[in-house]
C-alpha cells in the first residue's frame, strides 16, 4: 500500500481449514486473502460519490481482462485451476 498509494489492492477471498488439537472443537476454518492485482482509486472514489457510470472505462476492463488471463496462465503452468474458491467449500 505504501508503494502504490493511488491504487487499491484486489483480493481473492478463499478458505482454509485444519483439525484443532482439541478434538471437541473439530475442523477450524479460516479466511485466505490472496492479492491478485491493483485497481486505481480515482474511478472507485468517483463511483462512490455517484458521479461515475456503472461500467468501467474500456482501458480499465482491458487491464482487468489481461490480469485474469495472466492468472489463468500461471495456474495452468502450475498444473492447478487457480486454488480453492470460497464457493467450492460449501
Amino acid at each position: 500500500m505504501r508503494e502504490r498509494p493511488d491504487d487499491y489492492p484486489i483480493i481473492e477471498l478463499g478458505v482454509g481449514s485444519y483439525v484443532a488439537r482439541d478434538k471437541s472443537r473439530g475442523r477450524i476454518k479460516f479466511p485466505i486473502l490472496k492479492p491478485i492485482g491493483w485497481s486505481a482509486k480515482a474511478p472507485l472514489l468517483k463511483a462512490l460519490e455517484g458521479s461515475a457510470t456503472a461500467e468501467p472505462e474500456e482501458s480499465e476492463s482491458e487491464v482487468i481482462k489481461a490480469e485474469q488471463e495472466e492468472r489463468a496462465a500461471k495456474a495452468a503452468r502450475r498444473g492447478r485451476s487457480g486454488g480453492t474458491k470460497l464457493e467450492d467449500t460449501f
